[in-house]
């Protein structure tokens, strides 16, 4: 290389320096590419985290909605089973009334049968009573016979 002259070597040199730049400019792409995949990388993995951090909230929230879902389906089932204990009861109630309603309309029935004994009772008493006035005129007319009768017997055993 010494033995060529340095005006031959310029076009060789001319090209190492182009060579070189485009290599240097290459290489300085590299690097940023290299940089902006890291960037990208690292952006990548923050939405991963992001989408790993939201997916667990997500599944949080379901996990959530899950319990309040048993809470209400518990208080829906407590519901039904107040309702069926109001409704019956309720029932039962009923049941009582009609009872109630039928004790009432003997009780009732027991009176008027008691009140037209009692109101029976006392015709009766009534028609002893004219009975018993229109017997003493005639008891009294036979207790007088009665003893007219034994005094005229006891007057025959006496002449016998």
């Amino acid at each position: 290389l010494s033995s060529v002259p340095p005006a031959a070597l310029q076009p060789i040199h001319v090209c190492v320096d182009v060579v070189g730049s485009w290599v240097l400019e290459a290489a300085s792409k590299l690097a940023n590419d290299e940089h902006a995949l890291a960037e990208r990388d690292k952006a990548v993995t923050e939405r991963e985290r992001a989408l790993r951090d939201g997916e667990s909230k997500a599944a949080e929230r379901e996990k959530a909605l899950r319990d309040k879902e048993k809470r209400i389906t518990a208080q829906r089932c407590a519901m039904v089973d107040q309702v069926k204990k109001v409704t019956d009861q309720q029932k039962l109630l009923r049941d009582q009334e009609r009872h109630v309603m039928q004790l009432q309309s003997s009780l009732r029935q027991r009176q008027q049968e008691t009140m037209r004994i009692q109101q029976q009772a006392a015709l009766r008493e009534q028609e002893m009573k004219v009975c018993a006035q229109r017997l003493a005129p005639l008891a009294a007319a036979a207790a007088v016979r009665t003893a007219g009768d034994s005094t005229q017997q006891q007057q025959q055993q006496q002449q016998q």
